[in-house]
């Protein structure tokens, strides 16, 4: 019932059925671009957890799997499991694995695979999925911050299905502005 439902929405939108199909596309677009991106961040950093982990002699499947999981939950979400494993670490007297882990946490997976790969992973997702008129908005979710605030905000009103919801429609937002932009361009004071 998919296409019949999107033609009632076309019907009952107040857009032109032109500009309806911009925003499928898009939405579709960043859909798609969002949930791959999460996903492959999330198989990153269990994945190089794991070989962390393996390194140790812990169970690595454990915390590979335990890391992907929770990395879903952004800013914090690796973190509640390396930082009690450097903890205990830490009080087990294994001062080095624990600054070993930490370190691996904090930098490894917190800064380059999130903050730095994500962003790139987004936006070499949004190069080879078709996004319609432009990529705006999925370039501007590139933006680490951006999509944690869409994030955080779709967690809060929606919950758990909030990660995805946040950054879509943030850029559903962006994109009805692109849409106001292409027509009333010409009446816009650009001074």
């Amino acid at each position: 019932d998919g296409p019949k439902l999107l033609n009632h929405i076309k019907v009952l939108t107040p857009l032109r059925n032109s500009y309806d199909e911009i925003i499928f596309k898009k939405f579709n677009s960043v859909a798609t671009v969002l949930t791959l991106s999460t996903v492959g961040i999330a198989l990153l950093q269990g994945l190089s957890f794991s070989l962390v982990t393996g390194f140790l002699g812990l169970p690595w499947f454990y915390f590979g799997v335990s890391i992907a999981v929770a990395s879903f939950i952004p800013a914090i979400g690796a973190f509640i499991v390396w930082g009690p494993l450097a903890y205990y670490f830490y009080m087990d007297g294994k001062h080095t694995e624990a600054l070993f882990i930490i370190v691996w946490g904090a930098f490894v997976i917190g800064f380059i695979i999130d903050n730095l790969l994500r962003p790139l992973m987004i936006n070499w997702l949004s190069k080879k999925i078709p996004s319609g008129e432009s990529g705006s908005d999925i370039k501007i979710l590139s933006h680490t911050f951006l999509t944690v605030l869409a994030t955080f905000g779709g967690i809060i009103n929606f919950g758990i299905l909030g990660m995805f919801f946040g950054p879509m429609m943030a850029a559903i937002a962006i994109t009805i502005i692109d849409l106001y932009e292409m027509t009333h361009g010409d009446n816009l004071d650009r001074s």
